[in-house]
């Protein structure tokens, strides 16, 4: 996945997010995070390249020297520095995506069972909503640029979620 502003490259690896420098027409591999990452279902970046996050099936692993790490959580770090996560996000079953949304201060989570998930910027769960009852995986979230709500893609449906301010 590469950030907004162009500058990265993140892949996964062994369990690892990597991150690469775009330098042209090259690739400068600058870092290794935690071995975190079993099962991974895709790399989420924030709009303004500051933050990455990637969103496994399960959860992350524990990483044990991150003292703040729930177990199966999903972890948020910095694009800058992904050797120790800035936030972990309590537990979602089956995630397959998620979105930062910097204006209203949420991130959410998206899963197979049609549900989207909100957070709040210090990791706690606020609400989750169901969507449907279709089973599908929710594979993209588009906050509204005035964080007045989101756009929920699923595999069969679009879904707009207003959200409270």
């Amino acid at each position: 996945e590469v950030s907004p502003d162009g500058k990265y490259l993140f892949v996964v690896s062994f369990g690892c997010l990597h991150r690469f420098r775009i330098s042209g027409a090259n690739l400068e591999y600058e870092e290794m995070g935690p071995r975190c990452c079993d099962g991974i279902w895709r790399i989420a970046i924030s709009p303004d390249s500051m933050y990455v996050s990637p969103v496994c099936w399960a959860g992350n692993s524990k990483i044990e020297r991150y003292s703040q790490s729930p177990d199966r959580c999903t972890y948020v770090f910095r694009v800058g520095d992904i050797g120790m996560p800035v936030l972990a996000l309590g537990s979602v079953s089956f995630q397959t995506t998620m979105a930062f949304d910097k204006v209203s201060g949420r991130l959410y989570a998206g899963t197979h069972n049609s549900t989207l998930a909100t957070f709040n910027t210090d990791g706690t769960k606020e609400k989750e909503y169901k969507l449907s009852d279709n089973g599908e995986n929710v594979i993209q979230l588009l906050p509204h640029p005035a964080g007045s709500g989101i756009v929920a893609v699923a595999e069969k449906h679009f879904f707009w979620i207003e959200l409270p301010k």
